[in-house]
């Protein structure tokens, strides 16, 4: 899958988990930064967009962050962005 991450992220194997079954492959990946909330968010969407993925749907959070789910073909992506000194990328699958 085409999802394009910013730089700055930092990989975080031991709290990441991928899924898989002979229909379904799905994965909560995680990552640290230091990067502002806000920020990492418009970097993620910018990256996204530009690889053909359409935002369709966007939810804030007081107090923890932002939910972004983008679509292209059948695959989902949702991105987390926390407040809280951590941000979380994952993808889905329908």
């Amino acid at each position: 899958m085409d999802i394009p991450l910013p730089g700055g992220l930092t990989y975080m194997p031991d709290e990441s988990a991928v899924i898989e079954s002979e229909t379904v492959r799905a994965a909560r990946l995680m990552y640290s930064s230091l990067f502002e909330a806000g920020s990492l968010v418009l970097s993620i969407q910018e990256g996204l967009l530009g690889n053909g993925w359409r935002l369709t749907r966007t939810t804030a959070f007081p107090n923890v962050g932002t939910i972004q789910l983008y679509e292209k073909g059948s695959p989902r992506f949702r991105c987390g962005s926390g407040k809280v000194a951590r941000s979380a990328a994952r993808p889905t699958s329908s």
